[in-house]
């Protein structure tokens, strides 16, 4: 069963769903920081979740980021999982006016899923990076 992510006060992750999808990292690198998930985001039966980035200039253009499934489910539980996960969040992004939704993630088990849905590779030399800034004074 799929759901949207709950949201805190702050209209970020609520502290309960960010300690569970911080659990689908264990042995797979860092989790994302709670404050750098978009507000667009799903789980899916406790197994996987992913999130939506939208693009606010009209690029039409949406960012699907930190897919992760959960460690201690079954592989079979955690690939359906995730398909339901891709597959809400696809629709989404269509019902929301998007025509193109890209992906980034480091794991071939995900590499050879997403191709398999019909997304194309880019650039395999690319690396994520991020810095925090903050508002002009």
């Amino acid at each position: 069963m799929i759901r949207l992510i709950e949201r805190a006060e702050d209209g970020r992750i609520s502290e309960a769903d960010y300690a569970t999808i911080v659990g689908f990292w264990d042995g797979r690198g860092s989790p994302p920081a709670r404050n750098l998930l978009p507000t667009l985001g799903v789980i899916s039966d406790e197994a996987a979740c992913g999130f939506l980035y939208l693009d606010a200039t009209g690029s039409g253009v949406a960012v699907m980021a930190w897919t992760a499934t959960n460690p201690r489910c079954s592989t079979t539980f955690r690939g359906r999982a995730m398909h339901e996960v891709i597959d809400f969040l696809e629709r989404e992004a269509g019902a929301l006016g998007y025509h193109t939704v890209m992906c980034t993630h480091q794991h071939l088990s995900f590499h050879r899923l997403f191709h398999r849905r019909g997304y194309a590779s880019g650039d395999s030399g690319l690396v994520q990076l991020y810095k925090s800034v903050s508002p002009p004074r």
